[in-house]
């Protein structure tokens, strides 16, 4: 007993099994995560070590190199790039595809440790950090207040201590506001007629602001503790401890400083809608559920509110769970209208509702099975996996109408309708089994593909997959059972003719026949004009776009700004002003939050080798969700309204490309290497020259700068060594004069805040000003800097870039206004005219890197799909010959894509070369049924011709419903123009083509 004849005499266990699958299907889909993109693990691993002071040049010689040598030996390492800048190195391991990253960072830890004798004595120990994007922000909240910038960031904090206890919230980073300090500003004046040194005042806050432990005694049968108690209880306190004596008067900390409840320097800003705001960015805990986080912060947030001032308000500026919900739910509302446009076209063509609710129970039932095996695979809900459902609804369909199609040919021949259900149903699960087994096999080389193309495309390829098993199941099994319960017999082949459609079909079968026969009379003819229409195709091809991923029209513009090394932030923060204004301008900006400086974010861009400082800052802009212009138009927009500012870089950098990029690198990268940085330095200019002239270049930057202008104190080692000071002496004491140390720290209902020592502001002002610094000898006399040291003014270090143990200097740009690899042609053929010395050459990176390792990737599985097609097939018809005969539609796919490509002004991309390996499983599903139809033919004793015509003629329904419903089923997610869709409509329109 085979299944088809199980299913229909066993329709009880049958039923039982789709109330098992029903079930499991929900609480399997109520389990499923929801995300934008699938869990992309990008293989890198960084090493930061700091070694303050340092200057790059001595940065890379002492520990650039010797860690980019011994992390090099390191299994699966395929490429080490490194930045040097004064006081940080960062080295940078890209390993292959598939590595186990925590083998890997232990590897290295290993490694760092045979060399940890030969790096400099006072570099901290190499920090090994591995790259994670689930720890991209998920909100950015703003928070306004009618308060002091001082209070407004306390009330933050509050919000963020609560937000950080939220189910799925790992952390919760501050930008903007300013911090309590304690400033002791002292009077230089004063410091030099009483003659005590700062150092002294730092040392003696220190040892006065103490608790300690003094022992314990027992008394009359009680243990005591013994403490002496000395931290301040108030600010009045900090300026009445002992300082000094003089001429036996004691000297008070009062006498030679004012003692200020302030705030710590600023050296970062935050606004909202031009108000001063602190910026909350919530991430999201690793394998938490996006959508869910999202809104349980959101939902904390409007509790919290009722119990907020009223001054105080909460903007969102970022949500990414409100992006994931709406691309999510486009996506799902895609597939729903094509299983609704596909089963009407059954019903239109059937004109009978028994068969079209027989075929169409396939597609929930389908879907139901495939939740079960995305949630035991560990998948999530995100825009790849209901990409795959949308691209699937068409296609389970097909089975169930192999199978509907056979039961009813049968059924007209006489057959009762549980022996119509059960041979019908045997009879073409050869054909059923192979067609399936082609469309899922055309995935398996994925599984062994690496890079990008491999991480986005598995659980899409995984998806489809598991959905046609799951309807292959449903067709030899429900299908049957059902057909063989609600099919009616009848008693003439007329009425089942009426009854299921076939007169309605009787003209097309008549005018197909016709064209079979001119086609078989004429093999010359036709085969010559279809290789004209492949080459003239192929010709088109180059006119066709490429890009790495099709551009998604966010509703979040995110602007970079930077300006000048050295510029101060109350010239950056003047820049950034003028920027706001414009994007204010925009009547789509909802929203339009800055900052900029030395924030939080910028520290740790900072400590990982990224930008950062008080000459650059950011501008967030939320968009309208109703907007009539795209994000690009307003760019543009933007582009065109932002004044000629002086050195100034602006830049739009893409998130979607942050996000799938593995850490947002330029689309377009122009790597030189070569030995001397000058070269470099030169060679850059003459690119960025050149390229600002290819159509489509825009926001052209570099990865070298000039160097930040420096006041040097040039150490007279003589007179210094004649007084008994060292450089570190008098460094020590620079730093407490001009930038302020941090002597103890204040203690105030549970909170501590830092008490700095510094110069009063007037005393720090000018040059002449650090001259005047008081320097104190072992002796204990006041000595002026400028007696012992000269101060000059110079450039500092510049950043040094390192890429497989070579320098390397980048030019980096965007795009607009054309695809990718247009732009990429034109940037090629003009640095070509550079003439490059000796040792010197040039790669290419970024975005068009990662498209060209992707269009190789899936190329060559494009190849490896089409050679297990072609043996799966020549397993089904045990002949070498008639599968050639199927694989001949291949080619005239690929026309079809290439011209709807065209048509539509799509791209080549990532997204429609998938569409292109679904497409070499799908396009000889019709061809197998036919063919195995006619092989049936000629077993009964029909001439070729005639088996040719007559099989085309009886299965022309089944081929046309079967790539009908296909079309149908994609072309709501191919037509569909809402602002998030573009990433899958090139997908959908490969296929239909």
């Amino acid at each position: 007993m085979n299944l088809p004849e199980f299913s229909v005499k066993k329709s009880v266990t049958v039923l039982m099994l789709i109330l098992i699958i029903a079930v499991f299907g929900v609480m399997s889909f109520m389990g499923l995560g929801i995300e934008l993109m699938p869990d992309i693990s990008f293989p890198v691993v960084s090493c930061i070590t700091t070694y303050s002071g340092v200057a790059p040049e001595d940065m890379e010689t002492m520990i650039t190199k010797p860690i980019e040598g011994i992390v090099s030996t390191v299994k699966d390492v395929k490429q080490v790039s490194s930045i040097s800048e004064e006081g940080v190195s960062v080295v940078m391991v890209e390993l292959e595809w598939g590595a186990n990253l925590d083998f890997a960072a232990q590897d290295m830890r290993d490694a760092l440790d045979m060399i940890k004798d030969y790096l400099p004595p006072d570099a901290s120990r190499p920090m090994i950090v591995k790259t994670d994007i689930s720890m991209m922000p998920i909100l950015a909240l703003s928070i306004t207040g009618e308060r002091n910038p001082l209070d407004l960031r306390r009330t933050a904090e509050d919000i963020k201590d609560k937000l950080e206890q939220v189910d799925g919230v790992a952390n919760v980073m501050l930008m903007g506001g300013v911090k309590r300090e304690i400033q002791v500003k002292i009077d230089r004046d004063k410091l030099n007629v009483y003659g005590i040194p700062i150092q002294q005042i730092i040392q003696v806050l220190r040892f006065e602001n103490l608790n300690l432990p003094g022992g314990r005694i027992t008394e009359e049968y009680t243990d005591y503790m013994v403490r002496t108690v000395g931290e301040f209880k108030n600010i009045d306190e900090i300026g009445n401890i002992t300082i000094g004596v003089k001429d036996r008067v004691p000297i008070y900390l009062k006498d030679v400083a004012e003692i200020e409840d302030t705030h710590k320097e600023m050296r970062s800003y935050g606004r909202t809608n031009k108000k001063e705001s602190v910026i909350l960015l919530c991430s999201k805990s690793s394998g938490a559920n996006t959508v869910g986080a999202a809104n349980r912060v959101k939902q904390k947030i409007k509790n919290l509110e009722h119990t907020l001032p009223e001054d105080i308000k909460i903007y969102s500026v970022f949500d990414q769970g409100k992006t994931t919900t709406k691309v999510v739910s486009t996506t799902v509302n895609s597939a729903m209208w094509g299983a609704i446009l596909a089963v009407f076209c059954l019903l239109l063509v059937f004109r009978n509702w028994r068969p079209t609710i027989i075929i169409a129970l396939a597609i929930p039932l389908s879907i139901l099975a495939t939740f079960i095996a995305i949630h035991i695979a560990g998948f999530t809900f995100n825009i790849m996996t209901i990409g795959g459902f949308a691209l699937g609804v068409g296609m389970l369909l097909s089975n169930a109408i192999i199978v509907i199609e056979n039961i009813f040919r049968h059924l007209e021949e006489g057959k009762p309708r549980k022996e119509a259900a059960s041979f019908g149903t045997t009879e073409v699960s050869k054909a059923i089994f192979a067609s399936t087994l082609t469309t899922v096999a055309v995935f398996l080389p994925l599984i062994y593909t690496r890079g990008m193309a491999g991480q986005i495309s598995k659980g899409l390829a995984l998806t489809v997959a598991f959905s046609l098993l799951a309807s292959l199941l449903v067709a030899f099994t429900i299908v049957p059972m059902i057909a063989s319960k609600i099919f009616v017999q009848r008693k003439r082949k007329e009425e089942y003719e009426t009854h299921f459609g076939e007169r309605f079909f009787e003209r097309f079968n008549t005018g197909y026949k016709n064209i079979l026969e001119y086609t078989l009379k004429h093999r010359k003819r036709v085969g010559f004009g279809a290789l004209a229409v492949f080459i003239i195709s192929i010709g088109l091809f180059p006119f066709v776009g490429k890009e790495f991923i099709p551009k998604m029209d966010s509703s979040m513009l995110t602007q970079k700004v930077k300006m000048p090394v050295g510029t101060s932030l109350e010239e950056t923060n003047r820049v950034i002003a003028k920027l706001e204004d414009i994007a204010m301008e925009q009547p789509e900006a909802e929203i339009v939050a800055a900052f900029g400086g030395e924030s939080e974010m910028a520290q740790m861009a900072m400590a990982m080798g990224g930008g950062g400082g008080v000459n650059q800052g950011d501008v967030m802009i939320k968009l309208d969700e109703n907007r009539k212009r795209s994000g690009e138009e307003i760019k543009d927009a933007i582009r065109a309204r932002i004044p000629d500012i002086e050195g100034a870089k602006i830049e739009f950098p893409e998130m979607m490309s942050g996000m799938m990029g593995g850490g947002g690198e330029a689309p377009i990268e122009i790597k030189i290497f070569g030995p001397d940085l000058d070269v470099l330095d030169r060679l850059s200019l003459e690119i960025m020259e050149k390229i600002k002239n290819v159509r489509g270049v825009k926001d052209i930057d570099r990865s070298i700068g000039e160097g930040k202008p420096e006041l040097q104190i040039k150490i007279d080692r003589q007179i210094a060594s004649r007084i008994g000071l060292t450089a570190a002496q008098i460094a020590s004491q620079v730093e407490a004069s001009m930038k302020g140390k941090v002597a103890t720290r204040f203690k105030e209902k549970g909170e501590e805040f830092d008490t700095r020592v510094v110069l009063q502001d007037i005393d720090r002002e000018s040059r002449s000003d650090i001259g005047n610094i008081a320097i104190s000898t072992p002796l204990g006399i006041n000595m002026p800097l400028k007696s012992i040291a000269k101060i000059e003014e110079t450039k500092g270090p510049v950043k040094l870039l390192r890429e497989n143990q070579k320098r390397k200097v980048s030019v980096n740009a965007d795009f607009s206004g054309r695809d990718l690899g247009s732009v990429m042609a034109g940037v090629q053929k003009e640095v070509s005219k550079i003439g490059l010395p000796e040792g010197y050459f040039v790669e290419y990176g970024g975005e068009a890197e990662r498209m060209q390792e992707t269009f190789v990737s899936l190329g060559t599985v494009i190849l490896l799909a089409i050679l297990i097609v072609y043996m799966i097939m020549a397993a089904t018809f045990e002949s070498l010959v008639h599968p050639l005969v199927v694989m001949f539609t291949l080619p005239f796919a690929m026309v079809g894509m290439i011209l709807i490509l065209l048509l539509t002004g799509k791209t080549l991309s990532l997204t429609s070369l998938l569409g292109a390996l679904i497409l070499v499983g799908v396009i000889v599903n019709a061809g197998i049924v036919l063919v195995d139809y006619i092989n049936r033919l000629r077993e009964q004793g029909l001439p070729r011709d005639e088996a040719i015509i007559q099989g085309g003629a009886t299965k022309l329904r089944t081929v046309v419903l079967i790539n009908l419903t296909m079309i149908l089923g994609l072309l709501p997610m191919a037509v569909r123009t809402s602002r998030m869709s573009a990433m899958m409509a090139p997908m959908a329109l490969s296929v239909i083509g």
